[in-house]
């Protein structure tokens, strides 16, 4: 999967905007879709293998390994 970094962080500062979030925290993305925020980057198990993260310096985490079901099993930085 191709991941295009630069657009993601974007589309994560429009979601904050758009839904008055606070500053900090994680943008999470499913499918290319922005659908929810954390304060902070945790529990993997909540969301499926796949599900990225971005938080407010603009680092991407991917869920991975795990499955649907039971969801991920941990968090992976992605690189630059």
């Amino acid at each position: 999967m191709s991941i295009n970094l630069p657009q993601l962080r974007t589309r994560a500062r429009q979601y904050r905007i758009t839904k008055n979030l606070p500053t900090g925290g994680v943008v999470l993305f499913w499918r290319d879709q922005a659908y929810g925020w954390k304060n902070c980057l945790r529990d993997p198990q909540h969301e499926c293998p796949g599900a990225l993260a971005v938080d407010a310096d603009g680092r991407v985490h991917q869920a991975i390994d795990g499955n649907e079901r039971d969801g991920a099993q941990r968090w992976q930085e992605v690189a630059a």
